[in-house]
């Protein structure tokens, strides 16, 4: 019996021993762990040490109780090292939960029952924290609301692990809810949810995410497959959709819109990540409200700047328009102010070189003689810079219809344009111009009595594109000159008809008479017994004389003025 008994020692001393040998190496195993997971595998060792005793109390008991001892040893040291592995492994970051058989209801079970609930506690934490980091780095990252909302959607969906999501933006005007932006898993059955999604309205309270635009908070539908108050359910039913939650945007004018997910899966509410969604439509709310009022003053700079060019447009057209009545205005005072076309030329050429800003101008004149048909260069001025050389050539040179830009509009009898007379081929003086640096060039003819009598041509120093106003002015001003030519030549020749009257006046008139015609532009009344007055019908005369050469007129007048003479001399002798 003492040699069994010694067995029995021997055997319980050794797998004591062995149980040492376990529970140290777990407290190996768990070298470096936090304190958390130093708190469970005291625990762990508290429970070994217990066992140990159990059985080293056991050793009179006899040989069974310490084969048993040694089989729940041996369990005892596995379940301590799969437990400090556990751990080992929540501290490098693998935070999968282990399997666990329910009907083990020892102390060591219950300790890696709870670590896994940690663990599982731990990885949904991880997937709240991940949704709300992407999503901060998506509004982070986004400028549009275009480019951000999808983002969104996708992001708390691939972190949540759930499958459908929608954005509803309220309507003012109808008073409604309407989807917008979507994201949803790789699945053909989902596409056909969000064609339905895109296709509804809710009114407010009205369905999941009329709900929460009314109250103004979170919902959470565990199975919306179970809620009556749910529209879409048939479409929910054929792609498998049963989880759903929902949670606004709120902004400081009010709500702008709800965010609605679905899972495949049903879904127990979870508080923590409603509050956590509460927050992240918080932060999205702002986003919109931010983005929009960014995009309100980016919209108020474009048309402010758009109003800004228009008035820089107007400016420069009114400005520009300004110039060219005064160019015209200068150009009928100088003719006012002129007897003839000689005198008034140079005044109009520097009055519109200065009021338009040109550099060199010049009149060309058509030949009188019918027999030579070109124009010649009368005079030029030169508003800035040194035009002497082209002026020289200008002088030297003439022009037939066609040729040059006076040619040009000499022939067509209209104002031409060009925008850089250095490359045009129809302009023999552009090598001068080139030298002195003429660039944009334009003409106008000047009329009058249906034919052109000159041409007025204008130089800049830069090329210059053609101003249809400046071209439709100068051929005003043209105008103007050849009326004021018609009224000098009309003035010259009525100077003249009434020179050649005072000349037949004084012939026919007796001198007395005739000069104090001439002198007061009247005849003092006279008593004359001897004088006879003639009346005549002048309007006849006028239609008389408007129907001979007025050379024949006054020689058929100097016939009766010789016989008044005759007869004169016969009947009084005077």
């Amino acid at each position: 019996m003492r040699l069994i008994a010694f067995l029995v020692v021997g055997l319980t001393t050794v797998h004591a021993a062995f149980l040492l040998y376990s529970l140290y190496r777990g407290e190996a195993l768990l070298a470096g762990a936090d304190a958390a997971t130093s708190v469970i595998a005291d625990e762990a060792r508290e429970a070994s040490r217990r066992q140990l005793l159990w059985m080293l109390g056991g050793v009179p008991f006899g040989l069974l109780l310490a084969a048993l001892a040694l089989a729940q040893i041996r369990r005892i040291g596995e379940r301590t090292e799969r437990v400090a592995r556990m751990a080992r492994r929540m501290v490098e970051g693998d935070v999968e939960p282990s399997p666990v058989d329910p009907a083990d209801r020892d102390e060591l079970v219950e300790v890696e029952r709870a670590l896994n609930e940690m663990v599982t506690r731990i990885v949904v934490q991880g997937r709240h924290q991940a949704a709300q980091h992407a999503t901060t780095r998506v509004l982070a990252e986004s400028e549009t609301l275009g480019r951000a909302m999808p983002a969104i959607l996708k992001a708390i969906c691939e972190s949540l692990g759930w499958h459908w999501s929608g954005l509803w933006t309220i309507d003012r005007e109808k008073g409604v809810l309407r989807c917008g932006d979507i994201w949803h898993a790789p699945a053909p059955q989902l596409a056909d949810f969000s064609a339905m999604s895109q296709g509804m309205t809710f009114a407010s309270g009205v369905g999941l995410p009329g709900r929460v635009w009314a109250s103004g908070q979170s919902a959470w539908i565990p199975d919306v497959q179970e809620d009556p108050n749910f529209l879409r359910l048939p479409a929910a039913r054929k792609v498998g959709l049963h989880g759903a939650f929902c949670f606004p945007l709120p902004a400081a004018g009010g709500l702008i819109g709800v965010m609605e997910f679905f899972s495949a899966e049903v879904a127990e509410p979870d508080p923590a990540l409603l509050a956590m969604m509460d927050a992240i439509g918080t932060q999205i709310g702002q986003f919109v409200e931010r983005t929009l009022a960014h995009e309100q003053s980016a919209q108020k700079a474009l048309a402010l700047g758009e109003v800004h060019r228009r008035l820089e447009r107007d400016f420069a057209e009114r400005t520009e328009a300004g110039r060219r009545l005064m160019a015209q205005h200068a150009a009928t005072r100088a003719l006012e102010e002129s007897n003839r076309l000689d005198d008034a030329a140079p005044r109009i050429l520097q009055s519109i070189c200065e009021a338009l800003g040109w550099a060199w101008s010049a009149l060309w004149v058509v030949d009188p003689d019918p027999n030579v048909r070109t124009l010649r260069f009368v005079t030029s001025h030169s508003a800035s810079g040194d035009c002497s050389a082209f002026a020289e050539v200008s002088r030297g040179t003439s022009f037939e219809p066609g040729k040059g830009l006076p040619g040009r509009v000499w022939s067509t009898g209209r104002p031409a344009w060009s925008a850089d007379v250095t490359v045009d081929p129809n302009f023999p003086r552009a090598p001068i111009a080139r030298q002195v640096g003429l660039r944009g060039a334009f003409a106008f003819p000047i009329w009058c009595e249906g034919r052109v009598l000159g041409v007025m041509e204008f130089f800049s120093r830069h090329p210059a594109e053609p101003n249809e106003a400046l071209l439709a002015m100068m051929g005003a001003v043209g105008s103007q000159i050849g009326q004021f030519i018609e009224r000098k030549h009309s003035a010259q020749a009525a100077e003249e008809a009434l020179r050649r009257s005072q000349a037949l006046l004084q012939g026919i008139l007796p001198a007395g008479v005739a000069q104090e015609l001439e002198t007061t532009r009247g005849v003092r009344a006279r008593h004359h017994e001897n004088v006879a007055v003639l009346f005549c019908n002048t309007d006849g005369f006028a239609a008389w004389c408007d129907g001979r050469d007025p050379d024949e007129a006054v020689a058929r007048i100097q016939e009766l003025r010789n016989v008044s003479t005759t007869l004169r001399h016969q009947l009084w002798g005077v």
